[in-house]
């Protein structure tokens, strides 16, 4: 079992490290993956702003993350029935900070990356047109994508978000005529899973639940 927890460790942190700050403090370890017993676990989760920013600018969402972390996320993997189970994911104390983007800030290479990502994104959408719409028989997909296919289509995930907090902050410019300000909102808790039905061959329906105050 230490064989499979080291790799699946070294799985993990390789996909996650573009976009985690990992390091250690005072001695402890933040944006560490643990696995243990085949189950996932990550304490003190810091994600690299520059990162969630690109994600955003490239969907043309207006805001900048300033900070984000997460006290602790478990992911329960259910490995005897993995094309059937339930993926328990629990996500604890979620702080977010949001600023809007000033356009004067970006640089010239931020402007340009986000015109090429619209512009690149419009091709592969125009490229994918073109071959669902040609006369020619589709591809067989190979063994590795079916079976990345079925447990795509099997993934079952119960998702349980417990205290987050989300933070705006508008600031201005000394020479601005405007007032600063700031809100912030709380979600106490939520949920979200997928429940199979054996009675209809409908894709699995999410349900949702929760709270939240301002």
């Amino acid at each position: 079992m230490i064989v499979i927890n080291n790799l699946i460790d070294s799985i993990i942190t390789n996909q996650l490290k573009e976009y985690l700050s990992m390091g250690s403090l005072a001695g402890k370890k933040y944006s560490d993956v643990i696995v243990k017993d085949g189950n996932v676990e990550i304490d003190h989760l810091y994600g690299k702003p520059e990162k969630l920013c690109d994600m955003l600018r490239e969907r043309g969402i207006p805001v900048k993350v300033i900070m984000l972390h997460v006290r602790n996320a478990k992911v329960r993997i259910p490995w005897f029935n993995l094309l059937g189970g339930l993926y328990d994911i629990t996500v604890e104390e979620v702080v977010l900070v949001l600023q809007p983007v000033d356009p004067d800030d970006l640089s010239v290479e931020q402007v340009r990356w986000v015109k090429e990502s619209a512009i690149l994104k419009a091709m592969d959408e125009l490229v994918a047109n073109q071959k669902r719409s040609s006369s020619r028989a589709p591809e067989k997909p190979s063994l590795f994508k079916r079976i990345k296919m079925m447990a795509i289509e099997a993934f079952r995930p119960k998702v349980t978000v417990k205290n987050v907090h989300l933070r705006y902050e508008h600031l201005v410019r000394s020479h601005e005529d405007q007032h600063p300000f700031a809100f912030g909102l709380l979600i106490e808790e939520f949920s979200c899973a997928s429940r199979n039905s054996n009675q209809t061959k409908l894709p699995p329906t999410p349900v949702c639940n929760g709270g939240l105050s301002l």
